[in-house]
């Protein structure tokens, strides 16, 4: 957000531009650099996290909050979700997902909503430092072509100076869930099944065990 103001404040048609939907960074400054030698130095130092979520200099506060949802993190060096050295945070974080970076998730804050986020194929571990539950994908090379090729509509987009306002991972992450929740049906449906034969197997064998037992009677009554 930083970076954005810097640019704004360095050229006064930015905004406009954006708002027409024109990508133009020609005539904006980041640390009083042109915008795209800024980005490739940037490019060159950074260490390959996803989302930063502060730095030593947060203060360590529950009332100090980070929210995040329908927030996705692949590809990393480093970490998908990164507390940066803050702590003692207040966390928001729902419809999240983290894979194929080397951590996806680092974020020991105070969760007060922590629902449906999602982990898998990190390289190291899905999280560290953390106790919340994470989701995984029933089949995850299915997942990884859906998101990928949501990334590269995106990289196109931007590539012909066009905002990706319409493009995002909304769709993938809702159908996570909703591939969970049915496979969890099912997965129920059939042990209720099985049950069902189960208890109408015994029930008839108890049926029939009273009926021979009363036939045995009748005979020795008849003796």
């Amino acid at each position: 957000m930083r970076t954005i103001q810097q640019i704004m404040n360095t050229d006064s048609n930015f905004e406009n531009n954006y708002n027409n939907k024109i990508f133009d960074i020609s005539k904006g400054k980041i640390e009083g650099e042109n915008v795209e030698s800024w980005l490739l130095k940037a490019q060159n130092e950074m260490k390959g996290n996803g989302f930063k979520l502060g730095s030593i200099n947060t203060q360590q506060s529950t009332n100090i909050k980070r929210i995040a949802d329908y927030c996705v993190a692949f590809d990393h060096n480093l970490k998908g979700f990164d507390n940066n050295n803050s702590k003692g945070c207040t966390g928001y974080f729902t419809n999240c997902v983290s894979f194929n970076n080397y951590i996806n998730y680092q974020i020991p804050y105070i969760f007060a909503n922590w629902s449906n986020n999602w982990s898998f194929n990190a390289r190291k571990n899905d999280q560290k430092y953390m106790r919340e539950s994470l989701k995984k994908p029933k089949d995850i090379d299915s997942v990884l072509k859906k998101f990928y090729s949501i990334r590269d509509k995106i990289i196109k987009e931007v590539y012909l100076n066009k905002f990706p306002d319409d493009i995002n991972f909304d769709n993938v992450i809702d159908s996570l869930d909703l591939s969970s929740e049915s496979s969890y049906l099912f997965i129920y449906f059939f042990i209720l099944v099985i049950l069902l034969i189960l208890l109408y197997y015994f029930r008839n064998k108890i049926g029939r065990n009273y009926y021979n037992m009363d036939k045995f009677k009748e005979n020795i009554e008849k003796v």
